[in-house]
């Protein structure tokens, strides 16, 4: 070829394939010089065979015809035989000379050719040298440093499990959020903690075997760099071209010096990618998994708070109705009392031999009479006073209940104002009349309390409305959950 820019493209196997071509066109052009002398010796050995033949012929001719006699013929054999030998050793002469100037020139030619291909495996060497360290720098720049497959592949891998975990958890918490109040339970609220941390161990075992790939991945980009920097030295000397080594003492030095950096900047950046990833996932499953456990601790509250709500219901009710049934049970002992003292009575009125004692069991009579009203009396208002204070009863059981609920859903109730407002007696003058246009005040005391109380509350609404917002990664954004104890 005449350019020599591609050469360092060029394998060993392809320059010494050169070599061995010079060697063949050497060894053929020796074949055929040999095969023109052995050609030109069978031309001189026909030749004189056939003027051996002619002699002969003619020997033969001449005796025949008595023309000479046989010391004459042979003397003209003689003489034309010693012609044709010198013919014949003339043409050994020349055809010795042939051969050993083409000989010669082979010889010349081979070296010749030997010489350039020695030249040119010198060259070939440095070339080859510049190539392979090309090579290796554009195989570092590859994606099978910069972004490898394998790499690419378990890094979906990692999403599809992210987004699986991440719709489990989902679902789970679209329960919590979808079963009624009246339905929740602490059993219920523990059934879906099992369904959580299932979730997360399996989670944890599918995020490690992933992790420990990526760790796998990150060793064999090591081994396979040090194998390709370790065959690039052998390489490099085999071909020996210390003058493309620069400074450097050795191909090893070479080596670290020129493409160990890149190599290492190249794994250093993977390995930075591969623990910005695991520490970004973990990240984000201990938060999700914070959320959940949080929202579970909620539901859980919630949900005990519920019982008990459920459970003081029905004390109140069971009081309420324990209260009643007492209240008439004992005014129905009171009246069965009353019904045999008024038996009594009137056996005695029966008994009774004079009229001063059947008017005195008349005055008691009369007297427990009024005593029966005045049962029937407190009975009713007893009675009375129990339902009465039922609704008031009711209001401050629902109250307090929903305080705490609220407290823990973050919400906050409206003050409850004063049933009545409780105004001042209008002040009489000094005639002892009241004047016609006095107007009522109101309780001072009272209305500065629920005052009070409203301020109070609409500094909590502010509070709450300047809460920051929800900042992905530091906090689930619900105040009132983070505060749960977990």
């Amino acid at each position: 070829e005449n350019t020599t820019e591609k050469l360092g493209e060029k394998t060993e196997e392809e320059v010494r394939g050169v070599l061995a071509a010079i060697e063949d066109i050497t060894r053929e052009r020796r074949q055929g010089i040999e095969d023109l002398v052995a050609e030109l010796e069978a031309v001189d050995a026909r030749r004189k065979e056939r003027t051996v033949e002619l002699l002969k012929k003619l020997a033969e001719e001449l005796h025949d015809v008595a023309h000479m006699v046989p010391g004459e013929i042979e003397r003209l054999i003689e003489e034309k035989t010693l012609d044709l030998n010198a013919v014949l050793l003339e043409n050994q002469k020349a055809v010795k000379i042939l051969s050993t100037k083409l000989f010669v020139q082979t010889m010349e030619a081979s070296k010749a050719n030997k010489q350039r291909w020695h030249t040119g495996l010198q060259l070939w060497r440095k070339k080859r040298h510049v190539h392979s360290i090309y090579l290796v720098k554009q195989r570092i720049q590859s994606p099978e440093f910069e972004q490898p497959s394998e790499l690419v592949e378990l890094m979906g891998h990692i999403r599809e499990q992210q987004r699986g975990v991440y719709e489990g958890r989902t679902a789970l918490v679209r329960t919590f959020f979808a079963t009624p109040l009246k339905s929740l339970l602490a059993n219920t609220v523990r059934t879906w903690e099992e369904q959580n941390n299932s979730v997360n161990d399996k989670a944890g075992d599918a995020f490690d075997r992933h992790f420990e790939e990526l760790s796998d991945l990150r060793k064999r980009l090591q081994d396979t760099g040090n194998e390709m920097l370790g065959a690039l030295a052998v390489e490099l000397e085999e071909h020996d071209a210390r003058e493309e080594w620069g400074e450097h003492q050795s191909v090893g030095e070479l080596i670290d010096a020129t493409l160990r950096p890149p190599l290492q900047e190249r794994l250093d950046s993977i390995q930075a990618l591969i623990e910005s990833v695991v520490h970004a996932v973990s990240k984000q499953e201990e938060a999700q998994h914070h959320v959940v456990v949080q929202l579970l601790a909620f539901f859980l509250q919630v949900a005990k708070k519920g019982e008990n709500m459920k459970k003081h219901i029905a004390t109140f009710e069971s009081d309420f109705h324990a209260e009643v049934d007492d209240c008439v049970q004992v005014f129905e002992e009171d009246c069965a009392k009353n019904e045999e003292t008024m038996e009594e009575f009137k056996a005695k009125f029966d008994d009774a031999p004079h009229q001063e004692t059947l008017d005195e069991l008349k005055e008691q009579t009369f007297a427990h009479l009024d005593a029966i009203e005045q049962r029937y009396r407190d009975h009713a208002d007893g009675l009375s006073s129990i339902h009465t204070r039922y609704p008031g009863s009711v209001a401050a059981l629902v109250r307090a209940e929903a305080e705490g609920f609220c407290a823990d859903l973050g919400f906050d109730l409206l003050p409850e104002p004063p049933e009545e407002p409780k105004p001042r007696p209008p002040q009489a003058g000094q005639d002892g009349q009241v004047p016609p246009d006095a107007v009522a005040e109101v309780d001072p005391e009272e209305a500065a309390a629920y005052a009070t109380a409203m301020e109070a509350h609409q500094a909590r609404v502010s509070e709450l409305e300047e809460l920051p917002v929800y900042a992905a990664g530091e906090s689930i954004g619900i105040k009132t959950f983070e505060k749960l104890p977990v």
